[in-house]
């Protein structure tokens, strides 16, 4: 039975956070295409087009405000999991961003191997919980 091939899209600006999550999936997540937007209006044009399994949305993603991108995206795709990522300045949204609907919370220092652990989870169907 082939397996499912997963649909990724890393909504951050360009830099070494996203960057380095695409290496990160590339390499630990098998079958998985991957896309990226720069600013939240782009994210919403690719999810109207194309059916994704996973959203990781930056919090300081250009066109949206701090929470305000994950409850849209919640309410438009409700069926696409959302990993929210964050600076350690904004650590503290965790709760409320799993409250809103996110399936996890991940901070842009996570180390590889948890930022691997917590994408597979999520795909999994499981919610990703920081360590506090």
């Amino acid at each position: 039975m082939p397996q499912h091939i997963h649909t990724l899209l890393v909504a951050a600006a360009e830099g070494v956070s996203r960057e380095a999550i695409i290496v990160i999936a590339k390499r630990h997540i098998q079958e998985t295409e991957l896309f990226c937007a720069d600013t939240f209006l782009q994210s919403q044009d690719f999810l109207c087009k194309q059916k994704t399994d996973l959203v990781l949305l930056d919090l300081d993603l250009p066109g949206t405000n701090g929470l305000e991108g994950l409850k849209t995206i919640r309410q438009q795709f409700p069926d696409t999991a959302l990993i929210i990522l964050a600076s350690d300045a904004k650590k503290e949204l965790a709760p409320q961003s799993m409250a809103s609907g996110a399936a996890g919370f991940i901070l842009k220092t996570l180390p590889k191997d948890q930022l691997a652990d917590a994408l597979e989870q999520v795909l999994d169907g499981q919610l990703y919980q920081p360590s506090t």
